[in-house]
């Protein structure tokens, strides 16, 4: 079996492409990303300065309590000088660190605090849809209604930034194959195997996407733009915030750590941290041997994240776990209306609109 000779995808991965030196096109999208975004404090300032408006709010950030969001909303306000509006999407499966984490957090930096909701009993049907229809992108719905809330509040109050803490360094860059989002995708399978009707989840449509885009608003990653130690930056926070860490990667959110620890590797065999992994081994962060010595135990969950997951689904996904396996191939989605608009979303991303990730993953 072929390895990357940077990283530890092999040729199992979804998309992987090996150029003439065994280098993976996952490896040579890092390259291009390295190219475009310097760590630079400088760097980070400057675009502070660009970003700086004379309105209420500069940016929106979105926040989970989690290390990455937490360390974006603190270099938006005491590094790049900017006053954001911090953006939740409460999905119901947040922990109690991570709530607390939020509220410390903006409190301490004087921000003000947007929580976006969904009807609970809606939202955890489509949940059930997908485990019913044997798919890993579970948590699709979570990450479009996230992103779906950014937009929606930037457009409400006129601000043209939006902050999404992402750093390809330290989390990688995941195969489409792993996961895959967009709202056609999430509604197709929930006609299919859903029991409620989609209303009070908040869609990012594509053409309220382009209507987005349009509007010139603008999607940014700070975290790109520094050298990300995350022990270093765990220590930080707590230190500075009173801030918690919740454990494990991921681990701030009860569902997110079931599927990505526990649904996605016993039902497809597929491992979410060699994704973070690879990263690390790319940039030298940790040597190949380490991360396989981490990748050969098995991941795993708490009784705590099982039993409390299916308390609040309010069913076991576990009897899900032999149904046949599907791909979001076979449901209506959005890819090809990507890759027909493909030249138009070139433009967009020349002008910061979209990330390069979502333009090679998404537009190809």
């Amino acid at each position: 079996m072929q390895v990357c000779k940077r990283c530890l995808f092999d040729e199992n991965t979804p998309g992987i492409k090996f150029n003439s030196d065994g280098e993976c096109n996952y490896c040579e999208l890092h390259d291009t990303l390295e190219k475009q975004y310097p760590t630079s404090i400088n760097n980070l300032v400057k675009l502070g300065n660009k970003l700086r408006t004379k309105k209420k709010y500069d940016c929106v950030v979105g926040i989970s309590g989690g290390c990455d969001s937490s360390y974006m909303l603190h270099l938006a306000v005491n590094v790049m000088k900017l006053n954001p509006l911090a953006v939740h999407f409460d999905n119901g499966f947040d922990t109690k660190i991570s709530k607390d984490n939020m509220e410390k957090m903006c409190s301490a930096l004087g921000v003000d605090l947007k929580i976006r909701n969904v009807d609970k009993k809606e939202y955890f049907d489509i949940y059930h849809s997908f485990f019913k229809a044997g798919l890993p992108d579970i948590e699709a719905c979570t990450d479009i209604a996230l992103m779906a809330s950014l937009y929606e509040y930037a457009y409400k109050y006129d601000i043209k930034t939006v902050f999404v803490g992402h750093s390809f360094r330290t989390e990688g860059i995941s195969p489409l194959g792993y996961s895959y989002m967009d709202s056609g995708y999430v509604r197709s399978v929930q006609s299919i195997f859903g029991a409620r009707k989609i209303k009070t989840l908040p869609e990012l449509r594509f053409l309220n996407f382009l209507k987005y885009l349009f509007a010139g608003i603008k999607r940014i990653r700070p975290l790109y733009f520094v050298d990300y130690d995350k022990e270093k930056v765990k220590e930080f926070l707590s230190t500075e915030y009173g801030w918690k860490w919740y454990g494990g990667l991921h681990k701030e959110s009860v569902i997110t750590d079931y599927v990505k620890n526990y649904w996605v590797w016993e039902r497809y065999g597929i491992d979410k941290r060699i994704t973070e992994l690879s990263s690390l081994v790319r940039t030298s962060a940790m040597t190949r041997s380490e991360a396989n010595s981490i990748l050969s135990e098995h991941p795993t969950i708490s009784d705590y994240t099982e039993s409390e997951t299916m308390r609040l689904l309010g069913f076991n996904p576990n009897k899900y776990i032999g149904v046949k396996h599907r791909t979001y191939k076979e449901f209506k989605n959005y890819k090809t209306l990507f890759k027909i608009f493909k030249p138009l979303f070139w433009i967009f991303l020349k002008f910061d609109r979209i990330p390069l990730s979502f333009y090679t993953k998404y537009c190809k």
